[in-house]
């Protein structure tokens, strides 16, 4: 009972149709969303682990520049009207 399930597994025989395209959609889901999503969060992760008040910090540190518009680490460099 094993062989036929390992064989559809490892070499699955698609006819001469091809590959289905719900394989294909499949596949990109899965690259294109899941992977990514482990990525953020294993390096959310990381970072809280590594540096656990860091956002904290930097806010603070941005907070206190708000008096001077030059002074903060995004200033607003766009024309106004």
């Amino acid at each position: 009972m094993v062989f036929p399930f390992l064989t559809a597994i490892f070499f699955p025989d698609y006819g001469y149709q091809g590959i289905p395209w719900d394989l294909y959609l499949l596949h990109f889901f899965f690259f294109a969303i899941v992977i990514p999503f482990h990525v953020i969060i294993f390096a959310a992760r990381n970072a809280q682990t590594v540096k656990p008040n860091g956002v904290k910090d930097w806010l603070k540190g941005e907070t206190k520049a708000t008096k001077d518009e030059l002074d903060t680490m995004f200033p607003n460099n766009f024309p106004t009207a």
